[in-house]
């Protein structure tokens, strides 16, 4: 720290005794893009004859210093433009002010003479690609970068519709809706994601609970869920596969760093809006259907967006605001196929399905954002800015499921036999009844997910000569509530199993899923009063992450004859999470009129009688009741919520022991971590090589508030009865857990991490491109904070580990890069990250683990620790992408892309495809637009090793038409081709079957959108 103050203050002097020097003049000024009315960074300006280059920064500003007097030659460089170079009088002592205006390739004719800007349509892909080519092209991080200028192609506010068709970028997915990010095969709480560099909060209470695709409840606690991030705001994407030492040193994968738009980006005032209306297949018309709340609804639903920005006082204050607003629905619908592969004597089948099971989960979303960014400049050097954001996310789902149990006994073991039929595409039962053949069916999981976010970052900027100094305090907190009866319906209804029922279920083929089961003899499934027992589950899940961020920087430009400039920064980054989950214990029996044991919620008696509309159009079935010709009847989630409201003393709470001690106390999470850290890099352009190196040093520190149990002992002198390893009460586990504050455990460790980066020009239009850095990733909340599980019989205490060190990553990437005129790049790489001191399973005695407590004298501690376990992750990507700007005629205005990524793992990772392949086109011409995107890929991990999702191709495409210059209408489609998800699973001796086929139909978009 103390070395860093000195580099600042040193800095500080030497651009004291730069500008006392009058001997030299400087050449400052802005670039500026009026087909698009930006200023443009990353433009360089070059001074003829000499080495001395400029690069453009956040609204197009450039500074040329160290200028000798005379006359000299500007030329600016910016792909799919040029500018007149320009003539400039240098002075001693002063600045000559010298702008320059873009002029695009394509406004040329085939005279060449230039075209009127009038008469030139701006493409937004033509302009956006430009824009994230030459960030790319200049950055010193290995990346791919994305520019807004394209995000109009996408349904809702959230990136993961975006980041998706970019290489070597993955998307972890909960059902159909984009959780988090994965980069180049690793999870995603091995990517950083921040906006403006500042780390994104994420409490999602979801992922935390209920995990994704490919990661279980828990393992996913770092991983920032996309729905805590709006687009609408967002100016460009960056994302750095490789990591610069003023980067956050946990992003072993890479980092996604979102930049917000600005104000002195543009010249003057300018408004932008859009509406639309996006809709599911499964729905696709305007008619009033049911829906959650058993209510009827429209399943269209209004969205839109409005940004206003401007500049003022003399274009000394600039202003921005943006608003925006989406809601969709989707429809999840699945079947899911129980199989036996175990032959017995009397049953050679070598598969036999032995049970069906159908699940329907309409949901609704709404997300919305509001963000500002205001900027002032105080001084000609000194500049302020304060950027705020607010985030919200409201999500409802409602599922029903039905389970068709074919076998006898209940058991995939020794039930297979008592399948009637083929056992794959004929089942039945019969022909006597057996109370193990049952139909049932449940609520599944229903709830309301709130989310919110907010951030605050006030910052500093103060340019001086050679020096650049900036600074910003940031706060962050987001907020993810999950709740049922609170927020207008039971999470889940229970009921006994209908048994004494038989069932026939028939499709075509093996491989089809046109399911028609009926009933064959016992009480209509359709009748609720058949369905006994009745009993609901509540929601009641909290996920808090709030993240309190200081960081200050300087960079001096060193006065040699070659660009060279040194850097260094400190930050202090808090971040406190608390999490819980009261699911387990919220459980209740309904005995009001008509319940009970041999009750219902059907019998006449009872206000929820109401038959809910689900599974009435199930894409993978048709079902038939005895009487009715129905499918299995649902009582009303909306009308139990009420009658739960209304009269408590109708239902009678039956939380367990287990339960109780589940919820409040093991799933109760309070943790708090402090990083503290420091840099030095540097960068040089010596001819054709530019290089930047650097060093970070990162200082962790971990505290996690945790229960301190009594010993059963002590429970049992209090009187509390004890059943094994636990108190058998509520009351006994309050006493035992709540008897005695909570107690602060704590863990610190430190780290260096070493970056180096360079690129060679081989040609000016064809660079190679190496990076290389290190990196951490911390370990999981649930292996840091939670309970002491204390075996008293076997002398074994399970604990978390509070001080559990980090896994250390190092990851090479190269890249030959060919940058094509006017806009297009073309890039082959490989990568290689590897992972060491991986976590596992260790035992440790009381001495050795830290603890002094006599008791504990002769117990085994049994946690989780660093390891010798090793992983590497290889692979190499492709990306093309070009405007073909060269064609002739209506051609001239098409773009293409491609690209594909090859990854190897060491070992089995769930959701890393061994490769995949993106693609698509844009197209315009005149006032008509068109575009689609395709991704495909091939058999995919899950996480069970047998389990795996079947090739998989996905396709969205666009259109817009100009009805003038600043408005256009457009239609989005994804997933057009109604492609059904198929996961698939294979016996050890290569037995293959379909163990599950979703289906989340098509989502369109209709809308109009425009600037002024």
């Amino acid at each position: 720290m103390k070395q860093t103050l000195s580099l600042l203050a040193a800095f500080a002097l030497a651009s004291s005794i730069a500008a006392q020097t009058p001997s030299t003049g400087t050449i400052s000024g802005r670039v500026f893009n009026p087909a698009t009315g930006e200023y443009v960074r990353n433009a360089e300006i070059v001074v003829a004859g000499t080495n001395q280059s400029a690069v453009s920064t956040d609204g197009g500003q450039y500074t040329l210093p160290n200028l000798p007097p005379g006359a000299v030659t500007l030329k600016v460089t910016y792909t799919g433009y040029h500018a007149a170079p320009a003539s400039v009088q240098v002075q001693a002592g002063q600045t000559s002010q010298q702008d320059f205006n873009l002029i695009s390739t394509e406004t040329r004719g085939a005279d060449g003479a230039v075209v009127k800007l009038g008469e030139f349509v701006v493409s937004a892909d033509r302009e956006g690609n430009a824009k994230a080519i030459m960030d790319q092209r200049k950055n010193m991080n290995v990346s791919n970068v994305v520019a807004s200028d394209v995000f109009g192609n996408i349904h809702e506010d959230n990136p993961g519709e975006f980041l998706k068709y970019l290489p070597g970028v993955d998307i972890e997915f909960s059902a159909d809706q984009p959780r988090a990010i994965r980069i180049q095969g690793m999870d995603p709480e091995y990517t950083a994601v921040t906006v403006d560099g500042e780390r994104v909060p994420s409490g999602d209470a979801y992922v935390q609970f209920l995990g994704t695709a490919n990661t279980a409840a828990g393992d996913s606690s770092r991983q920032v869920a996309l729905t805590d991030v709006s687009l609408s705001s967002i100016e460009s994407i960056e994302v750095f596969k490789t990591n610069s030492a003023d980067l956050d040193a946990d992003a072993p994968a890479g980092t996604v760093n979102m930049r917000m738009r600005r104000a002195f980006d543009r010249k003057g005032r300018h408004i932008s809006w859009q509406l639309s209306a996006l809709a599911n297949s499964t729905e696709f018309h305007l008619n009033r259907v049911y829906g959650l709340d058993d209510e009827k609804h429209r399943r269209v639903k209004p969205g839109g967006s409005i940004s206003y920005s401007d500049v003022f006082l003399d274009r000394r204050l600039g202003v921005i605001a943006t608003l925006s607003r989406s809601t969709s629905f989707s429809q999840e619908q699945r079947v899911v196929p129980r199989v036996s592969t175990t032959p017995e004597a009397g049953d050679p089948r070598p598969v036999v399905i032995n049970q069906l099971s159908y699940q329907d989960n309409p949901r609704t979303s709404e997300r919305g954002s509001v963000a500002a960014t205001i900027d002032f400049k105080a001084t000609p050097h000194l500049a302020l800015s304060l950027r705020a954001s607010y985030n919200y996310s409201e999500f409802r789902s409602s599922n029903h499921t039905l389970n068709f149990q074919f076998s006898a006994n209940n058991n995939t073991v020794n039930g297979r036999a008592t399948v009637r039929g083929d056992g794959l595409t004929v089942l039945e039962t019969g022909p006597s009844t057996d109370a193990n053949r049952f139909v049932q069916n449940n609520a599944g999981r229903g709830f309301q997910k709130l989310g919110d976010s907010l951030s605050v970052s006030p910052g500093f900027e103060y340019k001086r000569g050679r020096l650049l100094v900036d600074g910003r305090l940031s706060y962050s907190a987001s907020l993810s509530t999950i709740r049922g009866i609170e927020e207008g319906y039971v999470s889940g209804f229970t009921q006994a199993n209908l048994a004494g029922v038989n069932f026939r279920a028939e499709r075509s083929s093996p491989n089809t899923t046109d399911w028609v089961i009926r009933q064959t003899s016992g009480p209509d499934w359709n009748d609720p009063a058949s369905f006994k027992n009745p009993g609901i589950g509540d929601e009641y899940r909290d996920g808090k992450h709030q993240i309190f961020t200081g960081t200050l920087n300087a960079r001096y430009d060193l006065p040699l004859r070659f660009p060279t400039w040194l850097k260094v920064g400190i930050k202090s980054n808090e971040q406190v999470r608390d999490y819980i989950s009261l699911f387990d214990a919220l459980k209740w029996a309904y005995v009001g009129p008509g319940g009970g044991t041999t009750g219902s919620y059907g019998d006449p008696a009872t206000p929820m009688n109401f038959i809910s509309p689900a599974l009435t159009k199930h894409p993978f079935a048709k079902f038939w009741g005895t009487t009715s010709g129905l499918p299995p009847s649902f009582p009303s989630r909306p009308a139990i919520t009420e009658a739960f409201k209304a009269h408590p003393e109708w239902f009678r709470e039956t939380t367990t022991a287990t339960q109780w001690v589940n919820s409040y106390i093991k799933s109760d999470k309070d943790y708090e971590e402090q990083v503290n850290a420091a840099y030095i890099m540097g960068f040089a352009k010596l001819g054709r090589l530019r290089m930047q190196t650097g060093l970070r040093w990162e200082e962790t520190k971990t505290a996690s508030k945790e229960y301190d149990p009594l010993l059963l002992s002590q429970v049992r002198e209090a009187g509390f009865p004890v059943s094994g390893n636990e108190a058998s009460t509520i009351a006994g586990l309050e006493y035992r857990y709540r008897s005695r504050p909570r107690v602060i455990r704590t863990g610190q460790y430190d780290n260096f991490f070493p970056t180096f980066s360079a690129k060679y020009d081989i040609r000016p239009n064809l660079m190679a491109h190496f990076g290389y850095n290190q990196a951490i990733q911390r370990p999981g909340f649930n292996h840091v904070s939670g309970l002491w599980a204390v075996n008293e019989d076997a002398l074994i205490v399970s604990v978390p580990n509070p001080g559990l060190l980090p896994e250390n990553t190092e990851k090479y990437m190269t890249r030959l890069e060919y940058y094509f005129e006017p806009v297009g790049h073309l890039g082959i790489g490989a990568f290689q990250t590897n992972v060491e001191n991986m976590r596992e399973a260790h035992e440790y005695t009381a001495e050795e683990f830290g603890v002094d407590d006599p008791f504990y004298f002769d117990y085994i501690f049994r946690t989780q620790a660093s390891g010798s376990g090793k992983r590497r992750l290889k692979g190499y990507e492709v990306d093309y992408r070009q405007q073909l700007a060269f064609l002739p005629g209506i051609f001239r205005g098409l773009g293409i892309y491609a690209n594909y990524t090859r990854t190897l793992s060491t070992t089995r990772k769930s959701g890393v495809a061994p490769h995949h392949i993106k693609g698509g086109f844009s197209f315009r011409y005149r006032r008509l637009g068109l575009g689609a995107n395709v991704s495909w890929y091939p058999d995919t991990p899950r996480s069970n090793q047998y389990q795996f999702r079947r090739e998989y191709t996905s396709i969205a495409a666009n259109l817009d038409f100009k009805l003038a210059q600043n408005t256009s209408l457009f239609i989005i489609g994804k997933n057009i081709t109604n492609e059904v998800e198929v996961e698939a699973q294979v016996t050890p001796d290569g037995h293959e079957w379909d163990r599950q086929y979703s289906h989340y139909g098509s989502i369109w978009t209709l809308g109009i959108r425009g600037t002024f």
